[in-house]
C-alpha cells in the first residue's frame, strides 16, 4: 500500500512518523525540569552549610556565612520558617546588622506579610537607601504577573525618587533584556517557519517549514495524479501544520518572554538586594 503512494506522500509519511517520535521531547515541560534542578541545589546546599556550621574548625565568621548561606537557600525555596530560624542562628557581632535586617525583611516581603510597606515606612533604625531598595523589592515581589512595563516603571519609579543610588537603575539598563512581540511572531508566521526564526527557535522553524512544505507538495502531486480524496486529506493536513505553526509562534512567544521576565527579576533581586543572589 505504501508503495503505490506518491514519493511526496511517502515523504510527508515519514516526516510524520519522525515528528511523533520527536514529539514528546518537544512537550517536555523544560521548566519544570529547571525548576526541580534549582530547587535540589538549594537542597544541597543547606545540607552542606548545615554540614560546615557544626564542623569543629569552623569559626564564628565561618558559622555566620555558613548560616547566612543556609537561609537565602531556604528562602529561595519558599521555606519561610526554615530561613528564619537558620537567620536567628547568625551571631549580629560578627555579621552587619544592616544587612542582616534586610534579610529579614525580604522574608517578610517573600511571605506576604500585613503591613510589610507601613513597617517599612515607620522603621526609624533602617538606613533611607536600604529602605529604598526593599520598598522597591516589595513592588517586584507583590505583582503576580510581572511584565516588561510594569519593570520597568518600579525602576523608573526608583530612579525619580532615589537619585541618590544611581547603580540600580544603571544595572538594569545595562542588563535589560528585550522582550520579543506576539504580534510580529504571529504576522511573520504567515511564511512558514519564519515565527519560530524570529524567536530564535531555529528548530521548531526547520519543522514547521519542512513539513508544510512537504504537505503542500503532496497535495499537488495528489492532485495531478487525479486523486481528489487524498489531495484534499493532504491539504487538510497540511493546513493544520500550517495554522498551528502561527498559533504555537504566538505561544512560544508569550512563553519566551516569561522566561526573560523571570530572568529580569532575578537580575533586579541582584541588584536591589546582592545578598539574595545565587549563581549556579
Amino acid at each position: 500500500m505504501i508503495n503505490n503512494l506518491p514519493s511526496c506522500c511517502k515523504l510527508a509519511l515519514l516526516n510524520l512518523i519522525w515528528l511523533s517520535s520527536i514529539t514528546p521531547l518537544i512537550a517536555f515541560d523544560h521548566q519544570r525540569l529547571d525548576t526541580f534542578i534549582t530547587e535540589q541545589r538549594y537542597s544541597d546546599l543547606i545540607q552542606i552549610s548545615l554540614a560546615t556550621y557544626a564542623s569543629e574548625s569552623c569559626d564564628l565568621h565561618c558559622q555566620a556565612e555558613a548560616t547566612l548561606t543556609a537561609t537565602v537557600a531556604a528562602l529561595r525555596m519558599a521555606d519561610f520558617a526554615s530561613a528564619q530560624f537558620y537567620l536567628r542562628l547568625v551571631d549580629p557581632a560578627v555579621y552587619p546588622l544592616s544587612k542582616l535586617k534586610r534579610l529579614n525583611y525580604a522574608i517578610d516581603i517573600y511571605r506576604m506579610d500585613a503591613g510589610i510597606e507601613q513597617r517599612l515606612a515607620n522603621d526609624q533604625v533602617l538606613e533611607d537607601s536600604d529602605r529604598a531598595r526593599l520598598e522597591t523589592f516589595t513592588s517586584l515581589v507583590g505583582q503576580d504577573r510581572l511584565t516588561s512595563k510594569a519593570m520597568d516603571d518600579v525602576v523608573a519609579y526608583f530612579a525619580r525618587h532615589h537619585p541618590e543610588q544611581p547603580e540600580v537603575y544603571e544595572s538594569y539598563a545595562a542588563q535589560r533584556t528585550e522582550f520579543y512581540s506576539p504580534t510580529v511572531a504571529g504576522s511573520l508566521a504567515l511564511i512558514p517557519g519564519a515565527g519560530f526564526f524570529y524567536l530564535e527557535m531555529y528548530q521548531s522553524a526547520a519543522i514547521s517549514l519542512l513539513l508544510t512544505a512537504v504537505m503542500a507538495a503532496a497535495t499537488v502531486e495528489l492532485a495531478a495524479d487525479d486523486k481528489p480524496a487524498g489531495a484534499v486529506a493532504a491539504g487538510m493536513l497540511g493546513s493544520v501544520f500550517y495554522l498551528g505553526g502561527i498559533f504555537s509562534s504566538i505561544d512560544s512567544a508569550y512563553a519566551r518572554n516569561d522566561g526573560r521576565l523571570a530572568d529580569q527579576r532575578e537580575m533586579m533581586t541582584s541588584i536591589l538586594l546582592p545578598e539574595l543572589s545565587f549563581r549556579f
